[in-house]
């Protein structure tokens, strides 16, 4: 059986917020908006009856590139409040956005205040273990 695992199959970005993490083809022709529209898709399916999710829509979300520089494999984790941010464009091709391969890209919800959410992504690993997993 072949696999259709995008990690073992093509370059990939990681789309991630909080503890989802989407795999987006990084050689799709596909825009930005398109891949809005996945994530809108997944997150009605998967909101477990979270009214917050069923109510949003492609222009409730938001992706942001990490574009803070990048550290060596001896430094410490950089703060959240020095990473830097930029908004991919709705029309942008995924695979010509200027991305690195294996580039974790956020996305962010707008708030019922119209305020946009800080950029999160949790530890699925330190997670389970705060649930006492092994």
């Amino acid at each position: 059986m072949k696999s259709t695992d995008i990690r073992v199959s093509h370059p990939y970005f990681r789309v991630k917020r909080g503890l989802l993490t989407v795999f987006v083809d990084a050689s799709s022709n596909d825009t930005v908006l398109t891949t809005k529209r996945r994530l809108v898709s997944i997150l009605k399916e998967h909101g477990g009856g979270d009214s917050d999710l069923m109510d949003v829509s492609e222009d409730s979300v938001r992706l942001l590139a990490d574009v803070s520089p990048q550290q060596t494999g001896d430094a410490q984790p950089m703060d959240s409040a020095c990473a830097q941010y930029r908004v991919l464009d709705d029309s942008a091709k995924i695979g010509a956005a200027n991305l690195a391969d294996d580039q974790i890209i956020y996305f962010v919800l707008r708030l019922a205040n119209g305020i946009w959410e800080e950029p999160s992504v949790e530890d699925y690993d330190a997670v389970e273990m705060d649930m006492g997993h092994n």
